[in-house]
């Protein structure tokens, strides 16, 4: 998908699916309906661009929502539709078998091809009825994205998949030869094991006797249903296949696309982890981890050690300031018995006037899941830190670090002539920038400008190079969003707390002995440094629980838009830890 691309968005009331789309997305979307009313609504919603007529033109993607069952031709309509095409209609039996017979239609001429969930678009024999069309499975779990869009077209309630998306594309590209995706894993019986795997070739069952179990072969414990594997030396019987002395099972990438690293000079190569290189022509699986995110006090620490334990794991954190040495009570750093709990790592690796930024992060993230990988551990990162998780999956970009002393000059500029003058210079020189970053946002604009003057590019035109598309790890992401009011009524009590044990006061006259001006900045030590000098904490701690409410907003904005649905409320933890394992397992994609 482009760094910008054209959506449309079709359906009975066009618009939610649109916004949605370019949030996710960016780019510019147009909503098409044959209703003026459902077109002004669309407006009201937002939508810049709309049309009565089927806009001509490329789109990237084209959404498609109620089609069977609101629009006249809905064949004739979705073959004059461009790009990936993501078609979503209630998970109902009759809208699944109404699916099933258009993509069918579709696919006979050899002209589109199904994206998902499988490679034959063939009836699943590993499903308890083999008529049963895939993507109605619950085990199933949708990509974060089409879960979105689906929540925007109200086809989405409480936790359960109540509604069915069809993706299809046009000339997709056929899987390569010899590779096979993992569709069932059933319970091990009595002496072996069989997973049904399927390619453009079709589907077949694969089983191995435990007597039969051998170094080339060991990969077959660890197949779950979403992997990709590579096979060579099977046996055929009857209808299915087997592994015999000799066979190898490769399990090259868990639930992910095969990609190749080619050292060579300009070859093209996927992102890897800190310290992983892949030798030529060997193919890469990225680790696996969890994620648990959301806003502060939303229970992050308490899951994160309940996953732990349960699962055999350590947990890396993803916290801004609980990296800092001597910030205990005003970051809510895990306490003694929570980290006797389960090993913690990134807690306490830098002086609170170092500057530890996402690069940093991201290295020293990268060291220690791989420590844990290497160890035979499982690795949960857990923060509310959003730019930081964000680095960890998806890279950063190939930019110049900060420079002090363009900043200080800047700096000077801004206090002569104000935000919205260093906005206006944006616009000369990166108006795709100036256009995306609110004129009073003086932190975005001080970065663009940096980052223009260093490298001599746009910050735009590195963003859309880098794309932010790849994943440097296979994640599962948990993200915790508790009701506004209980999450205040944490936050209310996490900071009385804080001010109450005293604890806070402590940290906080230890820094100003030190002089430590950036640390006195965080939340919570710059209100109590105050209050040391007034004597006034009542004050202090209500300015403390607003900020960090403000906070909490903004992290709950972030991680709507990066992590997609939260999980259910009020947390089940062990059907958490149930689902997780069974994710680690691969029974889950």
């Amino acid at each position: 998908m482009p760094s910008a691309p054209r959506i449309l968005d079709v359906g009975a009331g066009p618009g939610p699916a649109a916004l949605a789309a370019t949030d996710l997305l960016g780019g510019e979307a147009v909503a098409f309906d044959a209703s003026a009313q459902a077109l002004a609504e669309a407006r009201e919603l937002g939508v810049t661009h709309t049309a009565r007529a089927l806009p001509e033109g490329e789109f990237d993607l084209s959404i498609a929502a109620n089609v069977l069952s609101e629009m006249p031709a809905p064949i004739e309509l979705v073959r004059r539709l461009t790009g990936v095409v993501v078609l979503i209609e209630p998970a109902l039996r009759e809208t699944g078998r109404a699916l099933l017979e258009l993509r069918d239609q579709l696919l006979a001429d050899g002209s589109w091809k199904a994206l998902a969930p499988c490679l034959t678009q063939k009836p699943c024999p590993a499903l308890a009825s083999p008529k049963d069309w895939c993507t109605a499975e619950l085990r199933w779990t949708p990509p974060r994205h089409i879960v979105q869009l689906a929540d925007a077209t109200g086809l989405r309630a409480d936790e359960l998949l109540s509604f069915a998306p069809l993706i299809l594309a046009r000339a997709a590209a056929a899987p390569e030869p010899g590779v096979w995706r993992v569709v069932g894993v059933p319970p091990p019986e009595r002496g072996k094991r069989r997973v049904f795997i399927c390619n453009d070739e079709g589907r077949f069952p694969l089983v191995r006797l435990d007597k039969q179990e051998s170094a080339d072969n060991a990969h077959f414990a660890l197949l779950g249903r979403g992997d990709l594997v590579r096979l060579g030396g099977l046996e055929r019987r009857g209808d299915g296949l087997r592994v015999v002395p000799g066979a190898t099972v490769l399990r090259v990438a868990p639930g992910a696309t095969v990609e190749r690293f080619e050292p060579r000079s300009g070859a093209r190569t996927t992102a890897a982890p800190s310290g992983q290189r892949a030798p030529a022509g060997e193919l890469l699986v990225k680790p696996r981890l969890v994620l648990i995110v959301g806003p502060t006090a939303s229970g992050k620490t308490a899951l994160a050690c309940e996953l732990a334990e349960k699962l055999g794991a350590e947990i890396v954190s993803a916290d801004s300031q609980q990296c800092y040495r001597g910030l205990d009570a005003g970051t809510a750093k895990p306490t003694a018995a929570e980290r006797a709990r389960a090993p913690h790592h990134l807690l306490d690796v830098a002086d609170p006037e170092e500057q530890l930024d996402a690069a940093a992060f991201v290295k020293l993230a990268d060291a220690a899941i791989a420590d844990i990988l290497r160890r035979g551990r499982r690795a949960i990162v857990a923060g509310g830190t959003g730019l930081w998780v964000r680095a960890l999956l998806r890279g950063l970009l190939d930019a110049p670090g900060a420079s002090p002393e363009f900043r200080a000059a800047l700096r000077e500029e801004f206090e002569k002539l104000g935000v919205p003058a260093l906005h206006e210079r944006l616009g000369q020189v990166d108006p795709e920038a100036a256009a995306r970053i609110l004129p009073n946002d003086r932190v975005r604009i001080e970065r663009a400008l940096e980052v223009h003057a260093l490298s001599g590019r746009p910050l735009s035109e590195l963003q859309r190079e880098h794309g932010f598309a790849g994943s440097r790890y296979q994640a599962l992401t948990l993200f915790l969003d508790p009701p506004r009011e209980l999450l205040h009524e944490r936050i209310a009590a996490r900071t009385h707390a804080m001010f109450e044990t005293g604890a806070l006061q402590r940290e906080t006259e230890l820094l100003v002995e030190r002089g430590a001006v950036k640390a006195l900045k965080i939340i919570g030590y710059g209100e109590c440094a105050e209050a040391l000098r007034t004597g006034d904490f009542k004050t202090a701690e209500e300015q403390t629980a607003a900020r960090t409410r403000q906070y909490a907003k903004r992290q709950r904005t972030w991680f709507a838009k990066d992590a997609g649905a939260p999980v259910a409320w009020p947390l089940d933890a062990a059907r958490l830890c149930s689902e997780t394992a069974r994710w680690y397992e691969g029974a889950l994609p």
